[in-house]
């Protein structure tokens, strides 16, 4: 059977080891993970009971994580160098480095896991501790959650999971990739979501989001993470969506060429700067809407429309912010 083994008895193993004495009843601290461990081997004794011993395979993706005390990170070879990139909470931020590590490893799993779906991975990771934890779990509650919730994802997926250990000069890539700080890590508010929403929605796609700042459950996002549909925006077809818009100020110009082209329609929600480059995008002379501009609503300072992400330092979303703000309906189907 393997590693599992040792992976799926660490609570049973527990209840033995801190009873009082051998012939008393066992006083269980956690009784429900011991359930689910007896659980599991009723459930899958059979199924389980041999070993392959012929069953090694050439990996089919090789896969590289990393996690600093700002964000995790990682890539993968052989699936398009695909990147997953998420900023920790400041929670998070302050757990230990294996955990953050571990956390890395799972969050990428669950980012990659529709490409890595019933194959063999081979994963490279400079913490220790992940190769074992990860192969025989933890006395640690914590961080058997984790490798427990790894395991689980990579048997409901087939994933044949090797993970090995690498210094930390060989692991450069993910390391920087750990440590990219997120500047435009804002977004709106989940009620002016929902007041324009019922305004002008119901939105089907979030264009510009993170799994953490997402209004809808379907959403495009810079990197790979944990639920996402598609990685960059601009790569998609918005045609036959009520997009919702809320990019980076430096794409807000790109973001409506693309509307265009894809003759869209959605909300875009941009901060009123009358001398920025998309505001003849918006305007045409005077006051007179572009004719894929249907409507503008502005809002004033103040009302807490703009939210800070997991990077408190970005202008939009903080006190420093002072302009009104434009929610604008466009529709390029006809145009």
């Amino acid at each position: 059977m393997g590693n599992i083994t040792s992976l799926m008895t660490r609570y049973l193993h527990w209840a033995i080891e801190n009873r009082v004495k051998w012939d008393l009843k066992l006083i269980l601290e956690c009784p429900d993970c011991v359930f689910n461990e007896l659980t599991f081997w009723l459930n899958n004794i059979q199924r389980l009971n041999r070993k392959h011993l012929a069953g090694y395979s050439f990996p089919h993706v090789v896969v590289y994580s990393d996690a600093s005390n700002v964000a995790a990170g990682a890539y993968s070879i052989d699936i398009d160098s695909n990147i997953f990139h998420q900023m920790w909470t400041l929670q998070e931020s302050l757990q230990s480095s294996t955990w953050r590590e571990l956390q890395a490893i799972l969050l990428a799993l669950m980012s990659f896991k529709n490409r890595l779906r019933n194959k063999c991975v081979k994963w490279h990771t400079d913490n220790n501790n992940c190769v074992f934890i990860v192969q025989k779990g933890s006395t640690k509650v914590h961080l058997q959650e984790i490798a427990m919730n790894i395991f689980k994802l990579c048997s409901e997926l087939n994933i044949t999971l090797d993970v090995v250990w690498i210094p930390r000069s060989e692991n450069t890539k993910a390391d920087y990739i750990s440590k990219m700080i997120d500047i435009e890590d804002w977004g709106t508010s989940i009620a002016f979501f929902r007041f324009v929403d019922d305004m002008w929605g119901p939105h089907t796609v979030d264009r510009f989001a993170s799994n953490l700042n997402k209004k809808l459950p379907r959403f495009n996002s810079k990197f790979w993470n944990p639920g996402v549909e598609a990685v960059d925006a601009f790569t998609q077809n918005w045609n036959n969506e009520v997009n919702w818009i809320v990019p980076p100020i430096s794409v807000v110009c790109r973001a409506i060429r693309h509307l265009i082209l894809c003759k869209a329609r959605g909300t875009l929600i941009v901060p009123k700067w009358p001398s920025s480059s998309f505001w003849t995008m918006i305007f045409k002379r005077g006051s007179h809407l572009q004719p894929y501009v249907i409507d503008v609503l502005e809002f004033q300072p103040n009302q807490n429309i703009f939210i800070h992400g997991m990077n408190n330092k970005s202008l939009l979303g903080s006190s420093e912010f002072v302009s009104s703000v434009l929610a604008i309906r466009l529709n390029a189907e006809f145009t």
